[in-house]
Protein backbone atom coordinates (compact mmCIF):
# COMPACT_ATOMS: atom_id res chain seq x y z
CA UNK A 1 0.00 0.00 0.00
CA UNK A 2 1.36 3.60 -0.73
CA UNK A 3 3.46 5.32 2.00
CA UNK A 4 0.84 8.40 1.98
CA UNK A 5 -2.25 6.22 2.90
CA UNK A 6 -0.07 4.65 5.73
CA UNK A 7 0.60 7.83 7.00
CA UNK A 8 -3.03 9.07 6.63
CA UNK A 9 -4.06 6.39 8.43
CA UNK A 10 -1.07 6.35 11.64
CA UNK A 11 0.59 3.07 10.12
CA UNK A 12 4.12 3.14 10.10
CA UNK A 13 5.15 3.37 6.15
CA UNK A 14 8.62 1.74 6.74
CA UNK A 15 7.46 -1.46 8.20
CA UNK A 16 6.28 -4.00 5.73
CA UNK A 17 3.86 -5.84 7.95
CA UNK A 18 0.01 -5.04 6.53
CA UNK A 19 -1.54 -7.48 8.63
CA UNK A 20 -2.39 -5.47 11.58
CA UNK A 21 -5.82 -4.83 12.00
CA UNK A 22 -6.14 -1.37 14.03
CA UNK A 23 -7.88 0.26 10.88
CA UNK A 24 -10.79 -2.68 10.45
CA UNK A 25 -13.57 -0.53 12.17
CA UNK A 26 -12.78 2.74 11.37
CA UNK A 27 -12.23 2.52 7.90
CA UNK A 28 -14.86 -0.13 7.22
CA UNK A 29 -17.35 -0.33 9.95
CA UNK A 30 -16.61 -4.43 10.63
CA UNK A 31 -13.53 -6.23 12.82
CA UNK A 32 -11.63 -8.40 10.93
CA UNK A 33 -10.41 -6.78 7.77
CA UNK A 34 -6.49 -6.50 7.80
CA UNK A 35 -4.51 -3.25 7.27
CA UNK A 36 -4.28 -4.45 3.17
CA UNK A 37 -7.60 -5.59 3.32
CA UNK A 38 -8.68 -1.87 3.70
CA UNK A 39 -6.75 -0.40 1.54
CA UNK A 40 -7.69 -2.96 -1.19
CA UNK A 41 -11.33 -2.13 -0.13
CA UNK A 42 -11.30 1.34 -0.14
CA UNK A 43 -9.44 0.62 -3.53
CA UNK A 44 -11.52 -1.01 -5.15
CA UNK A 45 -14.77 0.98 -3.94
CA UNK A 46 -13.62 3.66 -5.85
CA UNK A 47 -12.64 1.97 -9.08
CA UNK A 48 -15.25 0.09 -9.27
CA UNK A 49 -18.24 1.84 -7.89
CA UNK A 50 -16.51 5.65 -8.24
CA UNK A 51 -17.00 6.30 -4.38
CA UNK A 52 -15.53 5.27 -1.21
CA UNK A 53 -16.03 6.25 2.78
CA UNK A 54 -14.58 9.38 3.78
CA UNK A 55 -12.41 7.31 5.95
CA UNK A 56 -10.68 5.92 3.29
CA UNK A 57 -8.77 8.83 1.89
CA UNK A 58 -9.03 8.20 -1.65
CA UNK A 59 -10.52 10.16 -4.35
CA UNK A 60 -10.00 9.92 -8.29
CA UNK A 61 -8.50 12.97 -10.06
CA UNK A 62 -10.10 15.06 -12.68
CA UNK A 63 -8.67 15.86 -16.12
CA UNK A 64 -9.67 19.08 -17.22
CA UNK A 65 -9.94 18.09 -20.68
CA UNK A 66 -13.19 19.99 -22.17
CA UNK A 67 -16.46 18.08 -22.47
CA UNK A 68 -16.58 18.57 -26.47
CA UNK A 69 -13.46 18.98 -28.20
CA UNK A 70 -12.36 21.11 -30.97
CA UNK A 71 -9.66 19.01 -32.05
CA UNK A 72 -9.91 17.37 -35.46
CA UNK A 73 -7.56 14.79 -37.23
CA UNK A 74 -8.04 14.27 -40.83
CA UNK A 75 -7.99 12.12 -43.17
CA UNK A 76 -8.25 9.60 -40.37
CA UNK A 77 -7.29 6.34 -40.82
CA UNK A 78 -4.22 8.25 -42.43
CA UNK A 79 -1.68 6.50 -44.73
CA UNK A 80 0.95 8.81 -42.85
CA UNK A 81 0.70 12.18 -43.40
CA UNK A 82 -2.45 13.79 -41.47
CA UNK A 83 -3.85 17.21 -40.25
CA UNK A 84 -4.52 18.42 -37.08
CA UNK A 85 -6.45 21.42 -37.09
CA UNK A 86 -8.22 23.10 -33.56
CA UNK A 87 -10.78 25.57 -33.19
CA UNK A 88 -9.59 29.49 -33.50
CA UNK A 89 -6.40 28.31 -31.07
CA UNK A 90 -3.05 29.70 -32.74
CA UNK A 91 -0.13 28.42 -31.46
CA UNK A 92 -1.03 24.90 -30.85
CA UNK A 93 1.69 22.49 -29.18
CA UNK A 94 1.35 18.91 -30.37
CA UNK A 95 2.28 15.28 -28.96
CA UNK A 96 1.93 11.94 -30.86
CA UNK A 97 2.55 8.79 -28.27
CA UNK A 98 2.15 5.46 -29.52
CA UNK A 99 0.26 2.69 -27.85
CA UNK A 100 3.09 2.13 -25.40
CA UNK A 101 2.66 5.93 -24.08
CA UNK A 102 6.08 6.81 -25.69
CA UNK A 103 6.43 10.14 -27.48
CA UNK A 104 7.30 9.65 -31.03
CA UNK A 105 6.66 12.91 -32.12
CA UNK A 106 6.66 16.64 -31.09
CA UNK A 107 6.10 19.85 -32.49
CA UNK A 108 4.74 23.51 -32.62
CA UNK A 109 1.59 24.50 -34.87
CA UNK A 110 2.13 27.87 -36.43
CA UNK A 111 -1.94 29.10 -36.26
CA UNK A 112 -4.63 26.73 -35.38
CA UNK A 113 -3.89 23.51 -38.20
CA UNK A 114 -1.03 21.99 -38.99
CA UNK A 115 0.56 18.81 -41.49
CA UNK A 116 2.35 16.00 -39.16
CA UNK A 117 4.11 14.04 -41.45
CA UNK A 118 6.29 12.30 -39.55
CA UNK A 119 6.92 8.63 -40.83
CA UNK A 120 5.51 6.77 -38.22
CA UNK A 121 4.89 3.09 -38.58
CA UNK A 122 1.62 1.45 -39.10
CA UNK A 123 -0.24 1.67 -35.53
CA UNK A 124 -2.55 3.77 -33.59
CA UNK A 125 -1.56 6.64 -31.43
CA UNK A 126 -2.74 9.48 -29.74
CA UNK A 127 -2.91 13.04 -30.34
CA UNK A 128 -2.25 15.04 -27.29
CA UNK A 129 -2.81 19.04 -28.39
CA UNK A 130 -1.79 21.75 -26.00
CA UNK A 131 -2.11 25.82 -25.65
CA UNK A 132 -0.20 27.89 -23.41
CA UNK A 133 0.67 24.57 -21.75
CA UNK A 134 -2.90 23.38 -21.05
CA UNK A 135 -4.43 20.43 -22.69
CA UNK A 136 -7.05 21.48 -25.10
CA UNK A 137 -7.49 18.09 -27.07
CA UNK A 138 -6.67 14.65 -26.96
CA UNK A 139 -7.67 12.10 -30.11
CA UNK A 140 -6.68 9.00 -31.45
CA UNK A 141 -5.14 8.34 -34.85
CA UNK A 142 -4.63 5.49 -37.04
CA UNK A 143 -1.70 5.12 -39.59
CA UNK A 144 -1.94 2.39 -42.42
CA UNK A 145 0.78 1.90 -45.24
Amino acid sequence: MPDYWEELHGLDPDSQDHNGGQLSLSVTGVAGYTNLECYLNCLSDMLVGGQSSSACGISLAEHSLPKKTQLMIYPNPAKGRFTVHYGNVTNLEVEIVDFMGRKVYSGKCQGNACVIDAALPAGHYSVIARSEGKLVGLQKVSIMH
